[in-house]
């Protein structure tokens, strides 16, 4: 199970949208996320009531996210910072705290998925946890001035002098390059960030992928009777000829009537020699 990262309460954007709302926990997989909109009777998840609860991940205060937001966005991005590798997870934390340091207020969330894609391009000093130790390390890497790495050679080490424009030239530096100290040290950016994150239209986007190699989204059609008509919809996870035909994430939704079946997702080759055309109807040859 993945670990939580965030709880949410949603509601429905009603005037008594509070009496069924419920929290959800986030990354929430297809059939939890819905069960939970269909509990709150909230039509849209891009578009409704909701308010954060809980924030369980280093470094991400809970003001960058704000209020009544995309839950699918939302829901994007507790399943990035779940798959952050240690190493990641650094990255990551540096550059939150350099959001947090340039405003203090809510951050788009896009941006924030964008941030996961981008932990490496962090600069870190490991051990450098003030202006003092910041200044002693550009000047023992040689990364000051030439006027300025003069101007220290010529002073006593350790003496009340050095330490001041050690101080000095380690906040000038910092001011600078937007930088910021963290429990891992300093960090700062040695690149642009990325716009590796953009919208993408469909659902399957934003929950957990099945493994799967064929996934569908299976969507009810319209019909003359309005008492068959609704906007359900259900993931299929069509299996390999060793593994079975799971049923959707919803938990076994019936569907009364024609379907839509949309692809959402197939392998980048299918073997040779299963190619098949359509049976008109008939169950595939379970030797397939």
């Amino acid at each position: 199970m993945a670990k939580k990262m965030f709880e949410v309460e949603i509601r429905n954007n009603g005037p008594k949208g509070y009496e069924t709302a419920v929290s959800l926990r986030m990354p929430a997989t297809w059939s939890e996320f819905h069960d939970a909109l269909q509990k709150a009777r909230i039509k849209d998840g891009r578009s409704c009531g909701n308010e954060l609860l809980y924030v369980g991940y280093d470094g991400l205060q809970r003001g960058m996210i704000g209020r009544n937001i995309n839950l699918y966005d939302l829901n994007l991005l507790a399943q990035r910072l779940t798959a952050l590798t240690p190493e990641e997870n650094t990255g990551m934390e540096a550059l939150l705290a350099m959001e947090w340091s340039r405003r203090r207020g809510p951050v788009s969330l896009e941006h924030l998925i964008n941030l996961t894609y981008n932990t490496d391009v962090c600069c870190l000093a490991p051990q450098v946890s003030n202006l003092q130790e910041l200044g002693a390390f550009l000047y023992e890497s040689e990364m000051l001035s030439n006027e300025a790495m003069a101007l220290l050679d010529t002073m006593e080490k350790g003496s009340r002098f050095q330490i001041e424009l050690l101080k000095l030239l380690g906040e000038q530096h910092k001011e600078d390059h937007g930088g910021v100290f963290t429990s891992r040290g300093y960090a700062e950016l040695g690149g642009e960030i990325r716009p590796v994150y953009a919208y993408q239209p469909g659902e399957t986007t934003y929950f957990q992928r099945s493994g799967a190699p064929v996934v569908l989204e299976v969507r009810k059609g319209f019909f003359n009777d309005p008492q068959y008509d609704n906007d359900k919809t259900d993931i299929l996870n069509l299996r390999d000829r060793q593994g079975r035909l799971a049923g959707g994430g919803s938990g076994g939704r019936r569907f009364r009537g024609r379907v839509r079946v949309s692809l959402r997702r197939v392998p980048h080759s299918l073997p040779a020699g299963r190619h098949r055309r359509g049976s008109g109807g008939r169950r595939p040859d379970s030797s397939q």
